[in-house]
């Protein structure tokens, strides 16, 4: 099988199991935007920036090191090692997280001004070692090439979320508590279903202390890069939080949710490409590696195609799909879905492309350039979001995820450069950008309302921009649907 068919295989694999996903957990969206206001929903999402805050940190960089090393030794059990290495280093986070929870009600004051939501706070602090093991075995399913596995733990733990959130926030009427604990339950039972499925089986029980040596010490800068990354991406509800208030965090929430398909996408591309990049580029022998260049520069443009694609049809429809789904209250929030999707089709391009990095062990680099995208977002913050809230948060956010890719890929190409035309590619994102914006804007500040059926033919003639630029050709299109095993037999 071809790299490009290999590749569309297993994104569609992921992407399918992603969006059932997130088609599960969007049926709690009408059931929680009725039972819990705007402002609940920034107080939800103010956690969930401060929980990842967290984890980032305790993390110590182990995704991206674990993706590196495990392809380095063909020996299997020597790759048990190196997962089970990892397994124990997420377990330590525990300590720390059980001291953090006797803190829960002085930070709810501080975050808030009352310690009302002290018990959300706790149950956030112990979703930190609980979500880690997630992520853990998430990894594994990655690492063994085992998407379909991947899909049945990701769509058990939207089915649980699904019956705990209803019970808990509809029927006990627990509000951001019952939505908090309905994420720690959900969570922990898929940890240990999963775990004794199938990620068990692939762990050699012997800690390794020059593995684990290696791993942290390869992951050690990105710390300060995932640190830098929540400063340039969730830092913005602190603003709002500060500057506003948590119903502007809200309507903010509402644009960041019907933002996901894109993060649906772009997961479904992340789980796929990265284990095969890494995988290409070490068993490729040849100096200039080509193969591993190819593979690169097809993605990049292959992705961008479907996404800015995505991304116009979605933000065209926002009013009337925010309206259908949620109610009135939250359709301010739709002037923030463009621009946060444009800025995380510029996080997963950062996946994509900048490689070069981690191939020459330079991961030093990261943290420069997330600071620097740090430093321009949080400088923006103070600019933007006094005076426009919800749409300045956004905006920022576009200029600092595509300031980290810009300078990330700079560096980069000196190590490794897949050739892809920049221009093109820069033209093409604020193309995007100004096109998805149109009818949010006009039916927001214009009060202008404009029929759905005009908005498909509008959206439908965006698709033949990408084959204007030359990201796809119809050749492409044929390889990509030869995935399916199903043929058309003739008369």
């Amino acid at each position: 099988m071809s790299l490009l068919k290999q590749f569309s295989k297993d994104t569609l694999i992921y992407g399918l199991g992603k969006g059932l996903k997130k088609f599960i957990g969007l049926l709690l969206l009408p059931v929680y935007t009725r039972a819990l206001s705007p402002q609940d929903f920034g107080i939800l999402d103010t956690l969930g920036s401060g929980l990842f805050f967290i984890i980032v940190f305790f993390n110590f960089g182990l995704d991206s090191a674990v993706s590196y090393f495990y392809f380095k030794p063909e020996d299997e059990n020597e790759r048990g090692r190196i997962l089970f290495t990892v397994f124990i280093l997420r377990l330590l986070v525990v300590v720390p997280a059980l001291a953090l929870s006797f803190f829960a009600w002085p930070i709810a004051r501080a975050l808030f001004g009352s310690e009302t939501y002290g018990t959300a706070v706790l149950i956030n602090c112990l979703l930190i070692p609980v979500s880690m093991l997630m992520s853990e075995q998430e990894m594994v399913y990655r690492l063994k090439r085992n998407a379909w596995g991947y899909n049945v733990v990701t769509i058990v733990k939207s089915l649980v979320n699904i019956v705990c959130g209803i019970l808990l926030v509809v029927h006990y009427k627990l509000g951001v508590d019952g939505a908090q604990l309905a994420t720690l339950i959900s969570t922990f039972l898929v940890v240990i279903f999963s775990y004794f499925r199938f990620t068990r089986k692939q762990y050699k029980p012997q800690f390794s202390k020059p593995w684990a040596i290696k791993m942290l010490h390869f992951g050690f800068p990105l710390i300060w890069a995932g640190l830098a990354v929540w400063i340039y991406q969730l830092s913005d509800r602190f603003f709002l939080l500060h500057y506003k208030d948590a119903l502007e965090v809200g309507y903010y929430s509402i644009g960041s949710t019907f933002s996901q398909p894109i993060g649906l996408l772009n997961m479904a591309v992340q789980m796929s490409f990265g284990v095969m990049f890494y995988e290409v580029y070490n068993n490729e022998k040849k100096k200039e590696k080509d193969e591993s260049k190819q593979l690169m520069r097809r993605t990049l443009y292959l992705y961008l195609s479907i996404v800015s694609i995505a991304i116009v049809f979605i933000s065209s429809l926002s009013y009337q799909i925010v309206g259908l789904i949620t109610t009135e209250d939250y359709l301010p929030g739709i002037i923030g879905i463009p621009l946060l999707m444009v800025s995380l089709m510029f996080s997963q391009m950062v996946e994509i492309v900048p490689k070069g990095i981690s191939i020459a062990e330079k991961t030093w680099f990261y943290t420069w350039v997330t600071l620097a995208a740090a430093v321009v977002n949080v400088g923006l913050n103070f600019i933007f979001i006094p005076r426009w809230g919800v749409l300045g948060a956004a905006f920022t956010t576009v200029l600092s995820t595509a300031t980290y890719f810009a300078l990330a890929d700079l560096i980069s190409r000196r190590y490794f450069d897949s050739e892809f035309s920049r221009a093109k590619v820069y033209v093409y994102s604020l193309l995007t950008l100004i096109v998805a914006s149109v009818f949010p804007f006009l039916e927001l500040y214009g009060n202008i309302r404009i029929e759905w059926p005009f908005k498909l033919i509008a959206s439908a003639a965006f698709c033949l921009i990408p084959f204007v630029f030359g990201f796809v050709f119809p050749s492409d299109i044929r390889k990509a649907l030869a995935i399916f095993p199903v043929k058309l037999k003739k008369g």
